[in-house]
């Protein structure tokens, strides 16, 4: 699966794409809103791991609205290292398929992207 990576911290982005191509997925990153955009408007992604919480005061909902009007079958993953409130609940209320707390292990990233793969 050609997975992004969309997320403001470097460290995340060095590490997530290792993760992900160590489960045999195809990464990309974008480090904010316009590259995602970009990224998307290009095709070739199946899925997006999207930060509730990208910097410069992006907003992490008007990024996936942004995305599901380039794609509207997008499969969207929110992120976010504090639960599902405040910005990571309003990417689930903006209708992203589901969640994933930071840090995550391994095993959970390779569970989410499954469980969200699979959905209809």
């Amino acid at each position: 699966m050609r997975v992004l990576v969309v997320d403001d911290d470097p460290a995340v982005l060095g590490v997530v794409p290792r993760l992900l191509a160590r489960l045999g997925h195809e990464p990309s990153v974008a480090a904010d809103h316009a590259g995602a955009v970009a990224r998307i408007g290009a095709g070739g992604v199946d899925l997006v791991l999207l930060d509730a919480r990208l910097g410069g005061g992006e907003d992490g909902a008007a990024c996936l609205r942004a995305l599901r009007a380039l794609d509207p079958e997008l499969r969207i993953i929110a992120c976010s290292g504090f639960g599902t409130e405040g910005p990571a609940r309003e990417l689930l209320d903006a209708g992203a398929n589901g969640f994933l707390e930071k840090p995550f292990r391994l095993a959970e990233l390779a569970a989410r992207l499954d469980e969200t793969a699979a959905r209809p």
